[in-house]
């Protein structure tokens, strides 16, 4: 599914999309799996999302969560992890395509992981 409309599918929380991620400099980008994290709400009031990135480098940290068959429907090439440790509000226009959807329960983790990084 394409994006980078408003009307986009894949414009909702729990979906995995290809977004145009910064880098921490915020100048620099790479093209990566993001999970979408913002509400529903949030979403139709904001011209971007709330996202955490995913990687293929496992770093065995508390801030990343493995995707297992169990927990991801749709397709990533390699082993994959969120990492619960960065988060970026990514304009709408810069999502390319959704490539699947986490679980409910891989998502209460990753909210439990985030508030890690307040305590």
């Amino acid at each position: 599914m394409q994006c980078g409309k408003a009307t986009c599918d894949c414009m909702n929380q729990l979906n995995i999309c290809l977004a145009r991620f910064p880098y921490s400099n915020l100048i620099d980008y790479k093209i990566r799996p993001v999970l979408i994290i913002s509400s529903k709400e949030f979403n139709e009031n904001h011209n971007y999302f709330l996202c955490m990135p995913i990687t293929s480098t496992e770093k065995k940290t508390d801030y990343e969560l493995e995707l297992t068959e169990k927990e991801f429907e749709g397709i990533l090439k390699n082993k994959s992890f969120i990492k619960t440790d960065s988060i970026a509000g990514i304009e709408k226009d810069l999502f390319l395509k959704e490539i699947g959807k986490i679980s409910g329960e891989l998502f209460e983790k990753a909210k439990t992981d985030l508030m890690k990084n307040f305590n």
